[in-house]
């Protein structure tokens, strides 16, 4: 039996939303967005075509650039992009279970998102 059966069996509903609902929620709540393992293979891959066509209807503030699926091409076009296009990058190790120890990221890789949330990083 799955992790996701059995919180199935015990009530979990699973609600989703379009993107665009969320990020104008949190704006309005006055947090902020960023994309989450934009590489992950089992998930939609972002190239930086997608990633353009989405910023025109969409005001992501970030991307998670490091993350530990990502191949080093991946982290690369992600933080060149990321850079290019004045957006927050993020860190995460996406550790949901013990077979996967969080990873220790240097908060310089995520300087202007500590930043905008009120870290200041030496």
């Amino acid at each position: 039996m799955t992790l996701w059966k059995i919180l199935g069996d015990a009530g979990l509903l699973e609600i989703t939303n379009g993107i665009a609902a969320v990020v104008e929620a949190a704006h309005c709540a006055g947090a902020v967005c960023i994309m989450a393992h934009p590489g992950r293979k089992d998930i939609t891959r972002y190239s930086e075509a997608m990633l353009d066509q989405l910023l025109q209807e969409i005001p992501l503030d970030g991307l998670e650039v490091y993350y530990p699926l990502h191949s080093q091409e991946q982290t690369t076009m992600y933080l060149d992009y990321a850079q290019k296009h004045d957006l927050l990058t993020s860190c995460g190790s996406d550790s949901h279970t013990p077979n996967r120890a969080p990873i220790k990221y240097r908060a310089e890789q995520s300087r202007q998102l500590l930043e905008r949330v009120g870290i200041q990083v030496q």
